[in-house]
């Protein structure tokens, strides 16, 4: 596996040097683990642990984030959101469907 570092530049990854690969050639970039600055990295479905090790593992680590709280107005905010989102998705499928309201 070729190790790549590079910095990003206006939304842009620079390598370091010369890169020793073909045009057209396509390659995964990841952030450094632990990286404070880091983006939010998810699982694709091939990554999901599927041994029981794996899967106790991957509960272990679940168990250890700590729960979000919400104060009452975050909560009542987001009871809002959810209630806009199912009146615009109502709306939307109605219109889809040539139904009237």
């Amino acid at each position: 596996m070729l190790d790549i570092t590079g910095t990003v530049q206006d939304g842009v990854i620079v390598p370091d040097g010369p890169l020793e690969l073909p045009d057209g050639s396509k390659v995964r970039i990841t952030s450094p683990e632990g990286a404070a600055d880091a983006p939010i990295r998810m699982m694709r479905e091939d990554d999901w642990p599927t041994t029981p090790e794996g899967i106790e593992e991957h509960v272990r680590r679940m168990e250890s984030f700590e729960p979000c709280v919400l104060s009452p107005e975050e909560e009542a905010a987001l009871a809002a959101w959810r209630a806009e989102m199912k009146r615009f998705n109502v709306e939307a499928v109605r219109k889809q469907m040539g139904l009237s309201e």
